[in-house]
């Protein structure tokens, strides 16, 4: 394998392994929400919900008990804003979906799919580098039959594994 061959696959590798620790962090991040919320649940004996339209709208009506852990949901007024302003219907739609998810699930469900696209890539790596040094195997030990065949044969003769 040549110093090109290594040098990406080094990149590509660490970009998988970025993307797979990138989606660890929302999927961590998912299981504290839940986590806060059961312990609410079992000293206060009321469930919190938090629903994903939190991640829009944070002036959405809210419990006092939401309001603790609203400074640790990030918001994102900028998407929700350009859709409203072009397509009011489909703003309305993804804003009665995202009241109906729940805001630990849509957080940790994006971060298994950033972790396994990450999984992913670097096991279509791994298979790449496989198959680069299955070739280049192959090419040595066809170059050493080659050699032993040159002193008793005289016309050219080409092992090809096809």
């Amino acid at each position: 394998m040549n110093a090109w061959l290594h040098m990406q696959s080094r990149a590509i590798r660490m970009f998988a392994l970025a993307l797979l620790l990138a989606g660890i962090v929302p999927i961590a991040y998912g299981i504290g929400l839940f986590a806060w919320q059961c312990v609410t649940w079992v000293s206060a004996h009321h469930w919190v919900p938090l629903p994903a339209r939190l991640l829009v709208d944070h002036g959405m009506p809210q419990t006092t008990r939401v309001t603790g852990v609203l400074t640790y949901i990030p918001e994102i007024p900028a998407a929700s804003l350009t859709l409203a302003e072009r397509f009011p219907a489909l703003h309305r739609v993804m804003l009665g979906l995202l009241d109906m998810l729940p805001l630990t699930l849509f957080v940790a469900a994006l971060g298994a799919l950033a972790a396994s696209m990450g999984r992913s890539i670097a096991a279509w790596q791994a298979d790449l580098l496989r198959a680069a040094a299955q070739r280049e195997s192959d090419r040595l030990r066809r170059r050493q039959e080659y050699l032993k065949e040159e002193g008793n044969l005289k016309e050219e003769r080409r092992i090809e594994p096809w």
